[in-house]
């Protein structure tokens, strides 16, 4: 399902645009001119326990972008206070859960160039009790995960939030960053 319309995104501040002069395919582009969280509104694709997320990104910097799920915030608002949250940078990707005290780290293979579109893939799921959550990107033949082998997955043991009836999911963008042709899967 895409989410270009304005409608189906609660953001954390007013500084955000649908660009229609940089994008991937037809216009527009989802963009900001300052840091803010973007989130799928809960009333559009339900509780997202499980979940895909797959989109395009650009950036104009080597800093990347960041993705939340589970995010406990009801509709309406876009804050970070209880949520997962993966920092993407150009050589490694941090999750975090806000609200909790996990965080771990992973180193990425990839090379990232400025002003190119990357099509990425995150995925979370449960499996046995624990949380398992993975960034890939595409070749243009196949996905590719960020460390470039299954144990690039992250996991927690404590799996946060998965019997909340709120778990929203969305993206961080950042100055001179675009997204486009976004898909959520549940």
């Amino acid at each position: 399902m895409g989410h270009h319309s304005i409608t189906d995104w609660d953001f954390e501040s007013v500084n955000w645009t649908l660009d229609g002069a940089v994008y991937h395919t037809a216009a527009p582009s989802l963009s900001a001119t300052e840091q803010l969280a973007a989130l799928v509104k809960d009333a559009t694709t339900g509780a997202l326990s499980n979940g895909r997320l797959i989109l395009w990104v650009r950036s104009n910097e080597i800093s990347l972008l960041g993705m939340y799920f589970r995010n406990q915030i009801a509709d309406g608002g876009a804050d970070a206070v209880d949520t997962y949250y993966a920092d993407i940078t150009a050589t490694t990707c941090r999750l975090f859960c806000f609200g909790n005290s996990f965080s771990e780290t992973k180193d990425m293979t990839w090379v990232w160039a400025v002003n190119t579109w990357y099509k990425l893939r995150f995925s979370w799921w449960t499996s046995a009790e624990r949380l398992y959550f993975r960034i890939e990107r595409w070749t243009g033949a196949a996905w590719v995960t960020l460390g470039g082998d299954a144990d690039t997955d992250f996991e927690d043991v404590n799996d946060h939030y998965k019997d909340n009836p709120v778990n929203r999911c969305g993206v961080r963008l950042l100055d001179d960053l675009w997204i486009d042709d976004l898909e959520v899967w549940g």
